[in-house]
């Protein structure tokens, strides 16, 4: 099928999953009499007005994988004969990070913009096969591991509206920067080679 094929079909999709623990430190101020980070004299009043730097450090667990499946077709005169190319990466990636928000409010609304980074271990894997026509393991299922190291970065931007001095709702965009993952087209081995992992930003060979 792989030979003079006549249509590819590709399915690529990722998944983010991550959990932090952080210690704050924080000060504030208010037009009011400040009683500690984010909390204020006359708080839901709707007349206070409160502003808070916070710097916080904690660890971070981070889970990227990923999956990229190829479909190949090919119209031959028995008939359509398929075949398949399919590849799953896994990035388990922890360590710490640095951090630091800035928080305004008015009243119960306001706003609050946060960013942090850090250094992380990587345990990636992949694993991969090749089905050909008729159901021929053309690339038995092979796997391989690599540790490395990977920067994370990221922040966001919410507006707030406080309940009470515990519990906000938060509303707003996130972004994230990872770097050193393995990613699965990156994985892509024609030559059927040994199956070896390769991760960005490094190119592969």
């Amino acid at each position: 099928v792989f030979v003079d094929m006549d249509e590819v079909f590709a399915n690529y999709s990722s998944s983010v999953q991550s959990v932090a623990v952080n210690l704050l430190s924080c000060c504030g101020s208010c037009n009011a009499t400040c009683d500690g980070c984010d909390s204020c004299d006359g708080y839901g009043s709707g007349s206070a007005s409160c502003r808070s730097v916070s710097w916080f450090a904690g660890f971070r667990y981070l889970n990227v994988g990923e999956r990229l499946d190829l479909q190949a077709q090919r119209n031959d005169i028995n008939g359509l004969e398929t075949g398949s190319y399919n590849i799953r990466t896994s990035n388990n990636l922890y360590g710490a990070q640095l951090g630091s928000r800035m928080r305004r409010t008015q009243g119960r609304f306001g706003w609050d913009g946060t960013g942090f980074g850090g250094i992380f271990g990587n345990d990636a894997q992949q694993t991969q096969s090749v089905t050909d026509f008729p159901n021929f393991a053309l690339r038995p299922t092979v796997s391989s591991s690599q540790g490395g190291a990977a920067f994370v970065g990221g922040g966001n931007l919410s507006g707030l509206y406080q309940f009470n001095n515990v519990w906000n709702l938060r509303v707003g965009y996130n972004v994230m920067l990872i770097e050193g993952l393995a990613l699965a087209p990156d994985q892509l081995d024609y030559d059927f080679a040994a199956c070896l992992l390769y991760t960005s930003p490094s190119p592969r060979d």
